[in-house]
């Protein structure tokens, strides 16, 4: 897609390029003229922004996974993230390829893995089903331990329930390998100790982020700040809600202030916006959830 898109451009410029060339000889036109349309082609190309057919981002604060498809959102799910010992990183990554079934190899060189042994497909594997790899350590997978999902508990990794990285594993490869018959996924789960790798053909661009701050629909989104990245909360929430267009003069920060310090960064808070403005603060507080005040000392990742 990228090269059709690329060669239509290319093929445009030439060809007025080349009518601009005839021009200037036939009416005696100034040189610059084709140069200063080549700059202004190169400032077109350099604005095309060219949408990937699917891309996926993790808000590593929220714990949730975000899945678009050629820049709308169709999917997200709750994982959980590296813990505050073994963070999850905050980079540009690929997605390249699908496991069903995979092993656990533990990572020789990690402390915390020096007594774990490899580990066969089935219920004792840390990576549940399936397993997405996002280069040589980092990777989505399922689990055995459900309970951790949506907290700050992995190694690394971001777990998903094992139904949500099947789902999410057969939603990629049917629309980026050719691997697509509905037979294959019986054929995964009757060879349960078998492991199948499928290689994405167009390599998915993953961003995992970390966005303590989320305005939309009328509420204010605060969520814990599971790496301790951010000194002054306040300051960020009334950055993000002045450009989502709010007026921050409306609120009570003191009120706000105080709501974060009895959640003690063990929720997420929600805020209804057209009640905080007159002064209310709504039942707004999401599950109460262990983020990595402590490490969760299961062999994962």
């Amino acid at each position: 897609m990228l090269v059709r898109i690329f060669i239509y451009l290319f093929t445009i410029i030439i060809m007025n390029l080349i009518g601009f060339q005839a021009l200037a000889q036939s009416n005696q036109m100034s040189n610059e003229t084709p140069v200063a349309f080549l700059d202004e082609a190169n400032a077109v190309l350099e604005e095309t922004e060219v949408v990937p057919p699917v891309n996926i981002k993790v808000n590593v604060a929220a714990r949730k996974l975000y899945v678009y498809e050629q820049g709308e959102l169709v999917k997200s799910y709750p994982v959980a993230v590296g813990s505050s010992r073994h963070r999850t990183p905050l980079k540009e990554l690929k997605l390249t390829n699908i496991e069903w079934n995979p092993w656990w190899y533990p990572p020789k060189t990690s402390e915390w893995a020096k007594d774990a042994k490899d580990t066969p497909p089935g219920k004792y594997n840390p990576l549940g089903p399936v397993k997405m790899k996002l280069g040589s350590a980092i990777m989505f997978h399922g689990t055995n331990k459900p309970h951790t999902v949506g907290k700050a508990a992995s190694h690394g990794c971001m777990r998903m329930y094992s139904e949500d990285a099947k789902e999410l594993a057969w939603w990629l490869q049917q629309r980026l390998t050719s691997k697509t018959d509905e037979a294959l996924l019986a054929t995964y789960q009757k060879n349960s100790r078998r492991t199948y790798a499928v290689k994405v053909e167009q390599q998915i661009p993953v961003e995992l982020y970390y966005d303590l701050v989320e305005v939309s629909d009328g509420r204010l989104l605060v969520y814990q700040d599971v790496y301790y990245k951010v000194a002054d909360k306040i300051k960020v929430i009334q950055e993000e809600m002045a450009l989502a267009g709010e007026n921050i003069d409306r609120y009570d920060w003191n009120l706000v202030k105080e709501e974060i310090k009895k959640a003690k960064n063990r929720k997420d808070l929600v805020f209804d916006l057209k009640a905080l403005a007159k002064g209310i603060v709504t039942d707004g507080l999401e599950k109460e959830q262990d983020v990595a005040m402590q490490d969760i000392p299961a062999p994962v990742n």
